[in-house]
């Protein structure tokens, strides 16, 4: 049952499409009792396309379907395919930049974000953890570049200085480590 859950998407919008699809073969629709012509557009019949292609990635390609959703999805939000014979859409307004929502769109998106949560967290948790990793990458770098430098100056000093310099908390951890490093080569 839960991996049919993560198909609801796709099956949201194919209801939207076969009633427009249904009302563009019939060549009109009832909205509130009135007859609306209903007119198909290549949108509507790419919708179709990319819709039977996320079918067969979620059967044959499982793999791909998650790029595949999303990839329809955002062409959707973005009105570049239409899933719906009325165009229902509302305009937003950021600066001087307008641009327009499909709400039936947003609603199958909305409901791919609550399919997918922990999906969705485990991805933000990873890029976390990722982004984590590398800072320690980077501090341990740098760390190791300042030892490397400490080694070179701490080179000619006597074991008795070094020893002061490693257990004196005032100096840098990259100092004490270069002289600890040096004293232990040293006994050897």
């Amino acid at each position: 049952m839960k991996k049919i859950a993560k198909l609801l998407p796709i099956i949201i919008l194919s209801v939207y499409l076969a009633f427009t699809i249904i009302g563009g073969l019939r060549g009109f629709v009832y909205l509130n009792g009135e007859p609306v012509e209903v007119l198909l557009n290549w949108k509507h019949w790419l919708s179709l396309t990319l819709l039977v292609i996320n079918y067969i990635a979620w059967f044959k390609f499982r793999k791909f379907f998650k790029y595949s959703l999303s990839v329809t999805l955002l062409l959707g939000l973005t009105g570049v395919i239409l899933f719906s014979y009325d165009n229902l859409k509302t305009f937003y307004t950021f600066n001087s930049f307008e641009f327009e929502v499909f709400p039936r769109v947003i609603f199958a998106a909305l409901v791919s974000v609550i399919v997918y949560f922990k999906d969705f967290k485990r991805l933000l948790s990873n890029l976390r953890t990722e982004a984590e990793l590398d800072r320690k990458k980077t501090e341990l770098k740098t760390l190791n570049s300042e030892t490397d430098q400490f080694r070179f100056k701490f080179e000619k000093y006597s074991d008795q200085k070094l020893l002061q310099i490693a257990e004196d908390e005032s100096y840098s951890e990259a100092a004490r480590y270069a002289a600890k490093s040096l004293i232990a080569e040293r006994s050897v």
